[in-house]
């Protein structure tokens, strides 16, 4: 929400503006890995994409004698994309039976032939009637998700224990939005650090309760891809979790529960700092490198 004035004249009024906005990309891909040797796995997935954004803007004068009025842009456009994928992995390399893991992905640029329209509301003669009417033509614009790499090393010291690092990077100083030149402008490459454990309670010999579970924890530093006012909107996130494994061990399944705790933005340059908490369930059917999570 802002409150503006708005002269006309010798006339000043103030003015509430109000933005929401609904909608992103939906993404459906198949995917399939190939064995190369013991110790090193590719793959690859094709992306269709789908672009579908709402925005809603309503404008409401104080002065209650004066007309209000909403505009609902629609943004719509699908892509094609490409996804490739690596694994190495490398056993007994500082003792005995542990493991170390490289994996990376590189997800080639994607480009939307979206289409925008802008409607609003018209009354009708002087009843309280309206139409849905569309304001000026149709606009046609590129809009892109940029090439995005990530790469990361897992230790397994043993089977009840690892820890990661990981890396990713979205290029989005390249990335194309048609509709906006000064949102286009705001993009930034975004950059992604983070560090995690895993304790593998379920695979010791207890027969607590509580060693039917896998417990986790990390920290990530999100750089953001916008840049406001010369200042970066990132994020540094907090989370831990448990997942319930499938009673037969050999499937990889779980259950997973986890809680997100972050701190988004800045409160320097009039902008916002946010506080956010988030959880996370979701039903790993398989925890096999190239085989994307069916229920999320």
């Amino acid at each position: 929400n802002s409150i503006q004035n708005y002269s006309v004249g010798s006339s000043t009024n103030q003015l509430i503006t109000n933005r929401t906005g609904t909608g992103g990309v939906t993404k459906f891909e198949a995917g399939l890995g190939y064995k190369l040797t013991e110790n090193i796995f590719v793959g690859y997935a094709p992306t269709y994409s789908f672009l579908t954004e709402r925005e809603n803007e309503s404008i409401t004068f104080v002065n209650r004698s004066l007309p209000s009025n909403t505009a609902t842009k629609r943004t719509n456009g699908t892509a094609f994309s490409h996804r490739f994928g690596l694994v190495f992995k490398k056993s007994s390399l500082f003792k005995t039976n542990d493991i170390l893991q490289f994996g990376s992905t590189i997800t080639l640029e994607s480009e939307f032939d979206a289409n925008r329209t802008v409607e609003t509301e018209k009354p009708v003669g002087s009843t309280d009637n309206q139409v849905i009417v569309q304001i000026g033509e149709t606009k046609e614009a590129i809009v892109s998700l940029p090439m995005k790499f990530n790469g990361g090393f897992t230790y397994f010291p043993s089977s009840k224990f690892n820890a990661s690092v990981e890396y990713q990077l979205e290029n989005w100083a390249d990335a194309k939005y048609g509709f906006s030149t000064t949102d286009e402008n705001a993009f930034k490459n975004r950059e992604i650090f983070g560090i995690g454990f895993q304790y593998h309670a379920h695979r010791t010999r207890s027969t607590g309760f509580f060693s039917n579970f896998k417990y986790s924890a990390g920290v990530t530093y999100d750089t953001g891809h916008l840049s406001i006012n010369n200042e970066d909107i990132s994020t540094l996130w907090f989370t831990t979790g448990l997942g319930l494994i499938s009673p037969d061990f050999r499937t990889g399944s779980s259950f997973d529960l986890s809680f997100q705790y972050g701190v988004r933005g800045s409160s320097t340059n009039s902008l916002v700092k946010e506080n956010i908490f988030g959880i996370n369930l979701s039903v790993n059917l398989t925890e096999l490198m190239f085989l994307r999570r069916k229920l999320n």
